[in-house]
């Protein structure tokens, strides 16, 4: 008697375990898409090296002090005949074809103008993780999503092995590329949030 309903115990367990990763799949599966689909807009799938240029003095951020050895960027100081204040007059090489430009950045964590180069452009995105949908504070549904993507049409500056291991000194690599992407659940649907 025990037995039996240790079993019918158990089966039901293995039941609510069997029921309960197709929703969290169908879900992955729902966030997958729609991050692909953002991705696929204009050039949202594009990887770019951004990087803030110093007003004055040397650049020390490795990728920014390779991107000029490289001579993608070019800077050379300026003296105010006024004031005598040097500063840094910042223009593009031409190693690294048409892939650098001198703009607004769109990183969040960086403001103001500075250097953006193509890395790479994103595809075959796989969710591998999600933290569960939460409402913020204006009560919208919001997730954070880990992701692997394909790198395709790598720049050719961005292949060297020294701008290789820069990447991985920040955590990245181009053969298993992972990130993250905070989504926000709208009435069409998942979109990511900017």
């Amino acid at each position: 008697m025990i037995m039996h309903k240790l079993q019918s115990l158990l089966a039901a367990l293995c039941l609510t375990v069997v029921l309960v990763p197709p929703a969290m799949a169908d879900e992955r599966e729902d966030l997958e898409r729609a991050l692909s689909h953002a991705l696929q807009q204009a050039d949202r799938d594009l990887l770019t090296e951004q990087n803030t240029l110093p007003e004055t003095g040397a650049a020390k951020e490795p990728a920014l002090v390779f991107l000029l050895k490289k001579g993608c960027v070019k800077v050379r100081e300026r003296r105010d005949v006024a004031t005598g204040a040097v500063t840094n007059e910042w223009s593009l090489g031409d190693a690294c074809g048409k892939e650098c430009r001198i703009a607004r950045l769109t990183s969040p964590w960086l403001s103001g103008d500075g250097l953006i180069c193509r890395v790479a452009r994103q595809t075959d995105i796989r969710v591998t993780g999600y933290s569960p949908p939460a409402s913020d504070s204006k009560g919208g549904w919001r997730t954070r999503l880990e992701y692997t993507a394909k790198l395709v049409e790598v720049a050719a500056w961005a292949k060297d092995p020294e701008y290789v291991a820069i990447w991985k000194s920040y955590g990245l690599n181009m053969e298993t590329f992972r990130a993250r992407a905070d989504m926000v659940k709208t009435a069409d649907g998942w979109i990511p949030y900017d």
